[in-house]
């Protein structure tokens, strides 16, 4: 017979026994899903993969003051507005944010493209294609050019998409350095027809 001393003894011990169980159980839920959201396709390391906040930061980021002016157009179901604004009045945190969207120079991404190099010996420059292995990602393609021997790029284009249960949306990026940064986007919701967007900003100067 367990008198009430030892009955609690008992009890502790289960209890300790069922948190240790509890522990690692959640230890191996958490390895599984770490292994999980890293998957390796088998595609090139993300050292090769463009560093879009750098690119970013080299190529667009001198253009961001005076005396830099630009036009802009924004065409939206089927209207088009022009501007044509001063440095200091251009919306670059809105220019910005789907190209940082589309970067695929991130950890959670490492194996997940192929690559392809493409020497053009008659113009002198290179360019890097990478292509997304898993269809769940949503930059799906990516290229940058640039003159051989020299660090900026000539041209970046991404395409990137993602389909959600009750809507979708698609995207083209293009950045032309010194000239042009065009974003177009298409989006479809429920009960709604597809919308189209494309903002164009030329640099004037």
């Amino acid at each position: 017979m367990f008198n009430k001393s030892s009955l609690s003894r008992l009890t502790s011990h289960q209890t300790k026994h069922y948190l240790r169980t509890i522990q690692s159980i959640i230890a191996i839920i958490i390895l599984f899903t770490a292994c999980k959201s890293h998957t390796d396709y088998g595609g090139d390391s993300m050292v090769n993969y463009p560093d879009m906040e750098m690119i970013w930061r080299e190529n667009v980021t001198p253009y961001q003051q005076d005396p830099h002016t630009f036009r802009l157009v924004v065409q939206q179901n089927k209207k088009a507005d022009t501007t044509y604004p001063k440095a200091n009045q251009v919306d670059w945190a809105s220019l910005k944010k789907p190209f940082q969207k589309a970067s695929i120079n991130q950890v959670s991404l490492d194996h997940h493209y192929s690559l392809d190099v493409f020497i053009d010996s008659s113009s002198s420059s290179s360019t890097l294609l990478l292509s997304a292995i898993s269809p769940k990602d949503f930059t799906k393609k990516m290229s940058v050019s640039a003159p051989n021997g020299e660090h900026q790029i000539r041209t970046l284009y991404a395409e990137a998409n993602e389909t959600g249960f009750f809507s979708s949306a698609a995207y083209k990026l293009l950045l032309v350095r010194g000239k042009t940064i065009q974003i177009q986007e298409s989006s479809k919701h429920p009960f709604s027809s597809l919308q189209t967007k494309v903002t164009t900003l030329t640099f004037l100067n």
